[in-house]
Parts: structure tokens; sequence; C-alpha cells
């Protein structure tokens, strides 16, 4: 397999598909000939920018980028998911490059055991009082040749050159650019610095909770302190294993804290970051129960389970009746079926099979067109 670049960015004409988390500010700053860069001021461990870049099993991914350091925190880093896309690892920076005006490599690489799109992501902050301020240049992903690989196992470095095509300007300007701002955000009427405060808005709707008391407010809104999160652990009584079952008995046990009005209707993706506390101890890094009907009934309760019950018998019905003209779809609806049904947080989480779903209904609307047209 040749070698690939993923992403390759030096901020010469903007962010890129770089986005950014939570309240990051950001500035592009630019020069008429070589690289650019990003300045970012984070104020949370979680406030950086993040892209994606896709994997498949047994590839090799490099990460390399540029960093210049103007005001040091140690959350400050470069990470990517660890190989089961279970933990994240992070590349921090070091104390010693503040304020150096030099231009330091960060660099990971991992071989990876899952498939699909991952994300990247750089940045990091304490809290308002204590923000990094950082440029950021030259990011690059790549999957790496097999053959290069045994050749050179230590990752390439930027070269004289590239290094010279690196903006330069002095630290104060930047920091001039962009100061530290002092602020502060109220929870249960008190004040809460942003080092408290583990994440921004989740969702846009609702504001109703997963489970009751000591989580009121805590989901759908910004999350408070690490102590409540530990008191939602409390709540919902383990083991929960890093797999399909334990999966399905933590959404049990979330079914069963929900109120008589939500275990009709639902509570929505409320207990998507809920996921993500249990199996990453990340609320942002969202989970999912891995069976789209469990998944249907935690957001839309149990009326909505029966119609997607209702949906996929009807479906499975017509194929039956149609199973002499279309005898190979009834099998690959199955099959999807069966993966879906132990992979999926969505009946359209794999395309395949919500098509073969929908598709004997074309094949019931042709017959009864027919017959009209044959009286």
């Amino acid at each position: 397999e040749e070698e690939r670049i993923l992403i390759d960015q030096s901020f010469t004409e903007g962010r890129g598909d770089f986005r950014r988390q939570g309240n990051t500010r950001v500035k592009v700053i630019s020069q008429p000939q070589g690289s650019g860069c990003l300045a970012i001021r984070a104020a949370g461990p979680e406030q950086g920018l993040t892209s994606e870049f896709y994997v498949d099993v047994g590839d090799t991914i490099e990460v390399l980028a540029m960093v210049r350091v103007i005001e040091w925190n140690k959350h400050l880093g470069l990470s990517i998911p660890d190989r089961h896309n279970r933990k994240r690892l992070h590349a921090t920076t070091e104390r010693k490059w503040e304020g150096d005006g030099q231009w330091h490599p960060v660099r990971l690489r991992v071989v990876y055991d899952v498939f699909g799109s991952l994300p990247l992501w750089f940045g990091g902050g304490s809290s308002p009082d204590s923000s990094s301020l950082s440029c950021w240049s030259r990011i690059q992903v790549r999957r790496m040749n097999p053959a290069k690989k045994m050749q050179n196992p230590e990752m390439a470095l930027p070269t004289e050159q590239e290094k010279r095509s690196l903006p330069e300007f002095p630290d104060a300007k930047i920091a001039r650019l962009m100061p530290p701002v002092k602020h502060k955000t109220q929870s249960a009427g008190k004040n809460m610095d942003a080092e408290s405060t583990i994440g921004e808005k989740l969702t846009s709707s609702g504001k109703s909770t997963v489970l009751p008391d000591a989580v009121t407010s805590t989901l759908l809104q910004e999350f408070p302190d690490r102590a409540t999160l530990d008191s939602l652990k409390a709540m919902l009584k383990g083991p929960f294993p890093d797999n399909r079952s334990g999966r399905w008995r933590l959404a049990r046990q979330i079914f069963s804290n929900y109120t008589f009005s939500e275990k009709l209707i639902g509570n929505g993706l409320a207990w998507l970051p809920v996921y993500g506390e249990f199996f990453y101890e990340n609320p942002r890094y969202y989970d999912y129960p891995h069976n789209p009907l469990i998944s249907t009934v935690l957001y839309s309760g149990i009326v909505g389970g029966l119609f997607y019950l209702a949906y996929l018998g009807w479906s499975l019905f017509l194929y039956f009746k149609y199973r002499r003209q279309y005898g190979l779809f009834l099998v690959l609806f199955l099959l999807t079926g069966v993966f879906v049904s132990v992979s999926g947080n969505s009946h359209f989480s794999v395309p395949a099979f919500a098509f073969f779903t929908q598709l004997p209904f074309f094949f019931s609307y042709i017959h009864k067109d027919i017959i009209s047209s044959i009286e």
C-alpha cells in the first residue's frame, strides 16, 4: 500500500477543515510566502481544534505538527485515539518551550485495530486565569507504507528549509492580539471558573436529564464539577465491561431511571454523554449501545420502540410476501440486520440496512401498480 497524506494543513488560507471546540479563541496568521499558522488561546482542557481522518484495520498512522509555545499549560498538546479507539493518546508540549521563540515538533504514531473516521485534536488549557497560548503549523497525518516503516522506524522531522518557511513573529505581538479573557460562569448560584466545567452544551434540545436528583442539569447543559459526574457513576451500578453486553446493561439501567413520561416518549440524546463518561471517562466522547432498537427506546421511549418494531415487522412481512421474486434481497436484508443489531447506533448507521428495509415497500407499490393496470 502506498503512503498517503490524510491531512496536510499549514493554514495559509484559513482554518481549513479544523473546527473549534468550545469557546476556543483562534486567529489565522498568514505571511506572503511560506506557511501560515493558527494561534490558539485555550482556557480549558477540552478547548482546541479538531478534524477527522479515516483509518483501516492495520494502518500505521503518523501525526506530526509544529508548535510554538507562547504561554505554556500542562494540558497543551496534540492527541488522537489509541489503537482500539478506547482512549486518547496525548503528546504534550514541554514547559521549557515557553517563550523560546522556536518551532518544536509534536508527534504520535499508532497502528490501528479499528476502521472508520477518527478525531485529531490539538490545544488545551486549564482556566481563564491559566490559559495556554500557542501557534500551530504544518499539521500532517499520513498513512505509512509498511516497507518504508521497516526502513525508517523513526518519524521524519521537517527539513531546515521547511523550518525556515514557518512564520516568524515576536511572541509579544501574538500575546497582544490574543490576551487572556477573565470571566466566570454561573452554576447553582455560585461562581465557578472554567477549569471546573467539563464542556459546553452538548446538544441544543431538551432540558430534562437521564437521571434524577444528583445529576439534574448535568446533561444537555453545561457539565458541572467532577464530583457530580462521579455521583452519576455511583447511581448506576456496574460493572459495565467494555463490550456489547456492558453497553446493553448500562442502557437498561438508564431506562430504569427514566420518569414515567420519559419511559413512554423517551429523553432525546441525553444518554450519549453518559456512555462517553462510563467507557471513555470523557462525556464529550460519545458512545452508544450498539443496537438501533435500544437506542430508539432511549431516544423516543416505548412508543418510539413499538413504532420502529412495527416498521421492521411490516418490511419483513412484505419480503416474505414477495420472496419468490425477491428472495435475494430478503437474504441481504437479514444479513445486514444481524450486523446492525450488534453494531449500529441508529437505523441509518448502516445505509445498506436502511435501503433494504425500505425496498419491499417499493416492491409492493410496483405490484399494486401492475395489478391496477391489468384491471
